[in-house]
């Protein structure tokens, strides 16, 4: 871990913490409708792989953070520190690759309109929570643009 916070009402405004609020409730939301529309455990291998992927990931990344960090919302949790380790060498949302390729998985098994809304609202969600996350970083820890001049956003070595 590299560097600690100890206020994140200093690296947030209020408008950026009500955004950040809206986009996780959107995030969270999106993925109970395609969980609902695809099934928890749908059928199909290379969908079943798919999720079991996502979830192993975000377990990785969960892992590597440390409880005393975690936050579902894109505001730094006072007190924590930034994660380097794990998959964050890599990459430097890799709960949001973990999420995105959950979502993928259901949004596959039950391609449908209501599927394409709610996968159109889970990307929507987790892009607006990474620029504002990432913005709060910037703000936060003095190691973050180091990380991110060396790790890509939620593909190691592409994106």
């Amino acid at each position: 871990m590299a560097g600690t916070n100890s206020n994140r009402h200093a690296a947030a405004s209020t408008c950026e913490l009500r955004l950040g609020y809206a986009a996780t409730a959107t995030q969270f939301a999106a993925l109970v409708v395609l969980a609902a529309r695809g099934g928890p455990w749908p059928p199909g291998a290379a969908i079943r792989g798919w999720l079991i992927a996502g979830a192993g990931l975000g377990a990785w990344a969960i892992a590597s953070m440390g409880r005393r960090t975690v936050r579902v919302t894109p505001d730094p949790k006072p007190g924590g520190t930034l994660a380097v380790r794990g998959p964050y060498r890599w990459i430097r949302h890799p709960m949001y690759s973990a999420v995105l390729t959950i979502g993928g998985a259901w949004s596959v098994a039950a391609p449908d309109a209501a599927t394409l809304g709610a996968a159109s609202a889970l990307v929507l969600a987790v892009a607006t929570k990474i620029v504002l996350e990432e913005r709060f970083l910037s703000r936060t820890y003095p190691g973050w643009e180091a990380m991110r001049r060396r790790t890509r956003r939620l593909i190691p070595f592409v994106f």
